[in-house]
């Protein structure tokens, strides 16, 4: 079931690139699986961008899930620690050169950018008694994810983007929803939320199509390198 995710849902090959989201609450595996993308980009011999936006990189995890391969795979990644949502909204400029730069003189190209996570610096910095702020914070968002977009159409290059939960109010009920709200549905038409289930280390995932309808679910197992059948 992996392999369907890799190869035909998030397009993780070639003539099938896509720009998908990939959310749930915190802890339910999203980064594992972030990573076993990376590595399933490095077998199929492309080269990606991973841009991780929290203060400390997951080491633990990044030798798990790379396992024996792990010099192999880095030696694949342009990793990239953005702690500051501006950095992050000035870097969305420069992932053009850095594509230009690498697949003008390489032989593996770049085929996947992955952000982990998106939302994460830009809810820390919304505040709700501070307007002007935020019309600021939600038109940088667009501009990232315009950017993601760009490079997804004219390169052809995957874009995955690492999301987290929100909730929201619809009649009346608390409902789970994608963090990012409006800009989000407007910019990424597919996404797969993770949650848990009543076994421990089993997670359900959900895929949804561009309407946010739900398509199809399915469960894995997670293991300290990643998930599997």
């Amino acid at each position: 079931m992996l392999q369907k995710i890799f190869q035909n849902l998030i397009g993780i090959q070639k003539g099938n690139q896509r720009i998908f989201s990939i959310w749930g609450d915190f802890g339910v595996g999203k980064t594992i699986l972030s990573l076993q993308l990376l590595l399933q980009n490095k077998i199929n011999n492309y080269k990606s961008i991973f841009i991780y936006s929290k203060p400390n990189l997951p080491f633990m995890k990044i030798k798990n899930v790379f396992g024996q391969q792990l010099k192999e795979v880095l030696s694949e990644i342009l990793l990239i620690n953005s702690i500051d949502f501006n950095d992050l909204y000035q870097l969305s400029f420069n992932l053009e050169f850095y594509v230009l730069q690498n697949n003008k003189s390489k032989d593996k190209q770049i085929n996947l950018i992955l952000i982990d996570s998106l939302t994460d610096l830009y809810r820390l910095e919304l505040n709700q008694e501070k307007k002007d702020k935020n019309f600021i914070l939600n038109y940088k968002l667009n501009t990232i994810l315009g950017n993601l977009a760009y490079l997804n159409k004219n390169y052809g290059i995957n874009i995955v983007i690492i999301n987290e939960m929100s909730k929201k109010s619809v009649d009346g009920e608390i409902i789970q929803v994608e963090a990012g709200g409006n800009v989000m549905d407007y910019w990424v038409p597919h996404s797969m939320k993770i949650e848990r289930t009543n076994r421990l280390n089993e997670r359900k995932f959900i895929l949804f199509d561009k309407n946010n309808h739900s398509k199809d679910e399915f469960t894995q197992t997670l293991r300290s390198n990643g998930f599997n059948n």
